[in-house]
């Protein structure tokens, strides 16, 4: 599941600070991406629970935020 960043160093920030909190996900950077458009690729497994999926998007919400990529 991909998540949109938008600049690469952000991407590789973000990468960085989510595999400190032991969630592992690939940037994907220009230019595979067109430039600005950098993305996250995320991915799950069915054998999750939903505890752990909440985990997840909790701290990637809270990564975001640190990094000021939320949407108002």
């Amino acid at each position: 599941i991909p998540i949109t960043v938008g600049e690469d160093m952000k991407a590789f920030q973000m990468c960085a600070m989510l595999f400190e909190e032991g969630i592992f996900a690939s940037p994907i950077v220009s230019p595979a991406v067109p430039e600005g458009q950098a993305i996250i690729r995320t991915s799950y497994m069915a054998t999750l629970t939903n505890e752990q999926i909440e985990r997840a998007t909790d701290i990637i919400a809270g990564v975001m935020k640190d990094l000021n990529l939320l949407k108002k």
